[in-house]
């Protein structure tokens, strides 16, 4: 028999138990001694760090200025060996062509001699490019020709990497045919020949973008690195807009400028122009061999009008996306001459013999080469109608084969028709260069882009931007005793006139500044000068082919350390002279260092 139950089961009072209250884990935070202790061990390894790298970059920069400045006599002497090379092989050829000539002698005119030195002169004295190209054969002139490549559009991939026809021509067989090999690294291209053209113009496609392009050789032959840059120019006065509509006028018969900016942009889309039934048949043909058809659109349109019809034919198009009721860019390459003169190469201001013969055959049409009146009517025509289109249109841009066209387009741009927004450039490559000037009717202003300037700016751009900077310590026995910024400027002053003997080319006392003139290296091997001068010897000091002039400016700091800054002046700017500059900064550091220094 079960015993009862002795305990009583607790029951919930009435309405329930009340909420359970849980308290949360409390998280973790930094303490400000941690933080404190960790920014003490971080910041002296960062700025030892940063210091450690500085110098080695520096370092880096005078040893590649040195070996520049050694190799330099090198280049110029291997480019002056070109004309006398070419010198030689005319002199035999007209050896062996005038060997049954009697009393010919070779290297005369008229019995002057045409091969000796100058008695008057004592150096050699360096051809003019006409005589370079000249005296040199083609294979030579290469590296000449391609002498605007340095002034590309700083993203075109032929910036500072013209191509290797050789690499080229070993994986694509179709170029190799039209590949003069000099030896297995070495070949040239006869830009005359209109098939080699058109084959470097589809291989180099198809080997920056993937493109597969066709194109006959009796039209107009793209060149792939202009079309590049003014691609590349569109995206910067756009500044690089993830989708983008933009109108081609006159896209020839691949459509070029489409299928670069689209495989360059993969969001953008085009809308190609033309009134060739020919041309459009031939880039619609390239539009869908690449599987562009959906962002890249040819339309016909009337001769007579370039925007206007082609717009009116825009909204009629249902297919077009969006019916482009905004367009971002319209950008044109019109036809550069005025006749067929022009376009055979006949000037008005220069004689048939006299004008060299032109680097690469002209195949276009005349309808893609000429009209009449030239590219400036063109380019005027499309003003007018952009004044009837206006805002609907971002951008308007164009290309000019001429650099007089560009002042007499911003001139009827500005004083004409009242277009103030507007920006120009230029466009370089190989030896060609074109120029291109946009318009606005935005409210905001046009950027300029004068690639040209950027990178002569870049080339002459001084290796210390900043000032080089010296602090002279104020626990320095003879520093002790200055008590304002005109002592520092006098002590500073005093030094650099009795121990590196500069002269003083101006100077400001209110404002610490002084200019100094440097004619002597007196800065180096003083050790050697002193033990001459006690033997009763003339110092030998290096004088300097090259004078220069550097700033001196002094500032006493809050601190009471004197601040030393030194920089070459405006017009001093050069690889050696920034390195002389150097050398009178570690000079002074040195000096400063060590108050026990001897004079």
């Amino acid at each position: 028999m079960s015993r009862p139950v002795t305990y009583k089961q607790d029951m919930p009072p009435p309405g329930g138990y009340a909420s359970i209250t849980y308290k949360k884990v409390p998280t973790w935070s930094p303490k400000p001694y941690g933080i404190a202790a960790c920014l003490a061990l971080i910041v002296p390894i960062g700025i030892w760090d940063y210091r450690r790298r500085r110098d080695a970059a520096l370092k880096n920069l005078i040893e590649d200025d040195e070996g520049r400045q050694a190799l330099e006599p090198l280049m110029e002497a291997e480019s002056d060996r070109l004309v006398l090379w070419q010198t030689r092989r005319n002199r035999d050829e007209e050896n062996e062509l005038m060997k049954d000539v009697p009393g010919w002698v070779t290297g005369t005119w008229f019995g002057e001699s045409m091969y000796k030195t100058n008695p008057n002169f004592d150096k050699w004295i360096q051809p003019t490019f006409v005589e370079t190209y000249a005296h040199t054969r083609s294979r030579d002139m290469h590296r000449h020709i391609m002498a605007l490549n340095k002034y590309m559009h700083p993203r075109n991939p032929f910036f500072k990497n013209p191509p290797d026809f050789s690499k080229l021509a070993k994986v694509y067989p179709e170029l190799s045919k039209y590949c003069k090999f000099e030896s297995d690294s070495k070949c040239s291209i006869d830009f005359r020949d209109p098939f080699a053209l058109k084959s470097l113009s589809c291989t180099l496609l198809k080997d920056l973008y993937g493109l597969t392009v066709e194109m006959p050789t009796d039209h107009l032959i793209p060149r792939v690195p202009q079309r590049i840059n003014y691609i590349l120019w569109l995206e910067d006065l756009l500044e690089k807009p993830l989708n983008c509509i933009g109108i081609d006028i006159g896209c020839g018969t691949c459509c070029i400028y489409g299928l670069i900016a689209c495989s360059i942009n993969k969001n953008w889309q085009l809308v190609g122009s033309e009134i060739s039934e020919e041309n459009i048949n031939w880039s619609k043909k390239n539009i869908i061999s690449n599987n562009l058809q959906d962002k890249i659109h040819v339309i016909k349109v009337d001769e007579k009008t370039f925007l206007l019809d082609l717009i009116s034919k825009i909204d009629q198009d249902k297919k077009m996306p969006g019916h482009l009721d905004t367009i971002d860019f319209i950008m044109c390459n019109p036809p550069f001459f005025s006749n067929e003169s022009e376009h055979f190469g006949r000037s008005k201001t220069r004689k048939l013999d006299k004008r060299p013969e032109p680097s690469s055959t002209n195949t276009g049409q005349l309808h893609e080469s000429i009209y009449n009146g030239g590219e400036t009517v063109f380019i005027k025509k499309i003003i007018d109608e952009s004044l009837e289109i206006g805002n609907r249109i971002k951008i308007y841009t164009t290309m000019m084969g001429k650099k007089s066209s560009l002042n007499d387009i911003k001139s009827y741009l500005v004083n004409e028709k009242k277009i103030t927004n507007i920006s120009s450039t230029q466009f370089c490559q190989g030896h060609t260069m074109r120029w291109a000037i946009a318009w606005s009717f935005d409210a905001k202003q046009l950027k300029e882009f004068n690639y040209k300037k950027m990178v002569e700016q870049q080339i002459l751009k001084p290796q210390f931007s900043k000032p080089l900077k010296l602090i002279i310590d104020k626990n320095l026995a003879e520093i002790k005793n200055i008590s304002s910024k005109l002592d520092a400027y006098e002590l500073v002053r005093e030094f650099v006139l009795k121990n590196l003997k500069f002269e003083i080319e101006r100077e400001d006392k209110k404002l610490s500044k002084i200019i100094f003139y440097v004619k002597e290296k007196t800065w180096t091997n003083r050790k050697e000068r002193r033990n001459q001068a006690k033997c009763g010897n003339m110092s030998n000091t290096k004088t300097l082919e090259e004078k220069f002039k550097f700033v001196c400016q002094i500032d006493l700091l809050p601190n009471e350390n004197i601040e030393i800054k030194l920089n070459l002046a405006r017009d001093m700017e050069n690889f050696k002279l920034k390195n002389y500059l150097n050398e009178i900064y570690e000079f002074l550091k040195n000096h400063w260092k060590n108050p026990k220094f001897k004079k």
